[in-house]
């Protein structure tokens, strides 16, 4: 029986497409950028990028923050300071706190019998402020955030620092997300059961396998269901 739920945000609890395209828009409005739907286009290519690269450990987060609108307003011809450019715009995608549809409704059905955890890739600032912002924040008792741990996953570091913080048996852990490569290849990695959580039906073109597949939060509820 599963004691200790490790939740993803990004695009499994909180909708993330949705929160970056009203983020994207409020701020390239502000600053007087025309071309707002190809600039979009190019910042989440590039953004993406370098998310995958801090995945695996080949940049750092600050170089991520300073550097994911500069290279995109290079490319428009128009200078930017990095840095603060990410600043401003971590003010305004911290104010989304959209949730994935029935969240908010799924949780409350199961968090007096779980411990429910967050543990998440992202900068401090954006995610707390998102989840603040959130009908969700309730539910949950500690975030982990990849920026302060000093590790993102799928590194077996990010979810060490979990359970030295917890002390938790791997056997009564589940990690549930909605990527292969960071949330489910970090659990089997660590030795703990995994839900992929693919309500955006996308094929596994990987080699990277989840104990348990869901599409829903009902899914995700049967499973802990006949697990007990």
């Amino acid at each position: 029986m599963y004691k200790i739920l490790l939740f993803d945000l990004d695009n499994t609890l909180l909708d993330f497409n949705q929160s970056e395209e009203n983020a994207l828009n409020e701020f390239l409005i502000e600053e007087g950028v025309d071309n707002i739907e190809e600039f979009k286009e190019i910042y989440k290519m590039e953004n993406k990028k370098l998310w995958e690269k801090l995945e695996k450990n080949l940049i750092s987060s600050e170089e991520l923050i300073n550097t994911r609108f500069s290279l995109v307003f290079n490319r428009f011809g128009i200078k930017k300071d990095g840095k603060e450019m990410s600043e401003k715009y971590s003010k305004i995608i911290g104010k989304q706190g959209i949730e994935i549809k029935g969240a908010s409704n799924f949780l409350e059905k199961i968090y007096k019998k779980y411990e429910i955890y967050a543990a998440t890739n992202g900068l401090k600032e954006i995610q707390n402020n998102r989840l603040n912002n959130s009908k969700i924040k309730k539910y949950i008792k500690k975030v982990y955030i990849s920026q302060e741990i000093g590790s993102s996953k799928p590194s077996k570091n990010f979810f060490e620092s979990i359970e030295k913080d917890l002390g938790f048996n791997k056997k009564e852990v589940l990690m549930i997300g909605d990527s292969l490569s960071a949330d489910i290849l970090g659990a089997n990695n660590y030795g703990i059961d995994s839900i992929w959580f693919n309500y955006m039906k996308k094929e596994n073109n990987s080699n990277v396998k989840p104990t348990y597949f869901a599409s829903n939060f009902e899914d995700i509820l049967k499973i802990l269901n006949d697990c007990m």
